[in-house]
């Protein structure tokens, strides 16, 4: 339990410190508060998710579909359906457009996982996709600072952030399968409920960025990192660690990624979230859940 409960709390402190570098250095470049200072800043929330998956590829790669998916579900349905509730009305440009890009990454992603295997070549053709998406992206720069000595003072404060947090989440990371595992041992055998619980583990960081910018009424900023992360850790952790090995899945698990990828476009195509709206991609988890408990029991 206390190797759990430090492994948590580096991944925590390791993922606001690389959450607050990537802010620094984007708003140095000119990135902050552009798309793609969101998709940096959603991925620095995610690395805990990420290291895991890794981590878990060499010992064990079952663990990483029920980290993925878990993941995923939690944040498209729960985390955002708490967060869309906040306002009445929340329109924002490219939400329709985000959302069928996740549509579009959910069944490949299932196709992948039809034959049970998701080997390095599927895991190549979702990275490709994934990036490919970057790439295209329009980035749009904001004034830099005119100081150089400032400038280069702030980076420098920015990348040793990077690097603090880096080491502390990949420190974390061991810490806390290797104390999820001792802890679940004694009480069910079943590496599901160890990857579900590694998984809420790695929402921590994402969910608590979410809830601090919705509670200073940047439901727009909140909302756009639950879904950048969860583009993220759909594609990246399951595709680099196809890289290493073959991956075990099941299918039917990639399927309420999809589904829910799919009530998310149809609700939020116009771009605007309500709070009706809200409740039901919020109630889109409990399915998954049930599905869960069925699995596991």
């Amino acid at each position: 339990m206390l190797t759990l409960s430090l492994g948590l709390l580096l991944l925590i402190i390791g993922a606001e410190l690389v959450a607050n570098g990537v802010k620094q250095v984007s708003k140095l470049f000119g990135f902050f508060g552009t798309s793609f200072g969101f998709v940096l800043v959603a991925i620095s929330s995610s690395l805990p998710g990420l290291s895991m998956s890794l981590f878990s590829a060499f010992e064990t790669p079952e663990l990483i579909m029920y980290l993925v998916v878990t993941n995923f579900i939690f944040q498209m349905t729960f985390f955002l359906g708490m967060i869309g509730a906040v306002k009445k009305t929340i329109c924002f440009v490219n939400l329709g457009v985000n959302f069928k890009y996740l549509l579009l990454m959910s069944i490949i992603v299932f196709i992948a996982s039809l034959d049970g295997i998701v080997d390095g070549f599927e895991g190549s053709v979702i990275l490709i996709i994934y990036f490919s998406r970057l790439v295209l992206m329009k980035v749009r720069r904001q004034t830099l600072f005119e100081n150089p000595l400032r400038f280069l003072s702030d980076s420098l404060g920015g990348l040793m952030m990077l690097l603090a947090g880096g080491i502390m989440i990949l420190i974390g990371t061991r810490g806390a399968i290797e104390g999820a595992i001792s802890f679940v041992e004694p009480f069910t055998p079943l590496i599901g409920v160890v990857g579900i619980l590694l998984a809420v583990i790695t929402l921590f960081p994402t969910f608590s960025f979410s809830l601090i910018a919705s509670s200073k009424g940047k439901c727009n900023e909140a909302i756009s990192n639950l879904i950048e992360s969860s583009f993220f850790m759909l594609a990246v952790p399951i595709g680099f660690a196809s890289l290493l090995f073959p991956i075990p899945v099941n299918s039917q698990f990639f399927a309420f990624c999809m589904g829910v990828s799919f009530l998310a476009l149809l609700l939020f195509h116009n771009g605007c979230f309500s709070k009706w709206k809200a409740f039901i991609i919020g109630s889109a988890g409990i399915p998954f859940v049930l599905f869960m408990k069925s699995i596991l029991s």
